[in-house]
């Protein structure tokens, strides 16, 4: 299925497996061609509509706003496969930025912050330092994980009080 691309109307349109397709419209577009657009630096697959005077635009987002209903203005699109190119209707859904969020880190897509070049922790030091926090327990408390892990002791209590690395679920 396809349907025209907002303000480019009789130019482009977009198909619900996540092509972009050119219309066939003068005599230097004979044919109508199609393409998935090219991978930006994050991973995104986009298009280029600046030869109409337009800008670039994220192809799941062109899918998005094309077929599926967005009631209640969520302002992000979600990649159910967490695949940034696929781009098919049935594998993206509208959210607010706290559910992407939450679907990234549950999924293994994204650790927190721990390919920032400063981190000194790695995802399961947290688990780590939540699983075996001991209160007033000698070798278990803030100042043994702090001085185990060469961090500060404050590193430790945000991360027990979920302000710091909030995202890495541990169970009891």
């Amino acid at each position: 299925m396809r349907k025209p691309i907002k303000n480019f109307e009789g130019i482009y349109e977009i198909s619900d497996d996540g092509y972009v397709i050119t219309l066939k419209r003068d005599k230097y577009i004979k044919e109508e061609r199609q393409t998935k657009g090219y991978k930006n630096k994050k991973g995104y697959l986009e298009f280029d509509f600046r030869r109409q005077g337009g800008t670039t635009k994220l192809v799941h987002r062109l899918v998005a706003e094309a077929f599926i209903p967005n009631p209640n203005d969520l302002p992000q699109i979600n990649h159910k496969d967490g695949d940034k190119t696929n781009n098919q209707v049935n594998n993206l859904e509208w959210c607010d930025n706290s559910y992407n969020q939450k679907h990234a880190f549950e999924n293994g897509l994204q650790k927190g912050n721990f390919n920032h070049p400063n981190s000194k922790l790695t995802y399961d030091d947290v688990i780590y330092i939540k699983k075996c926090y001991i209160r007033n327990k000698r070798g278990s408390g803030i100042r043994s994980l702090a001085n185990k892990f060469g961090v500060c002791d404050n590193t430790i209590k945000q991360i027990l009080r979920g302000v710091s690395y909030k995202n890495v679920k541990w169970e009891v």
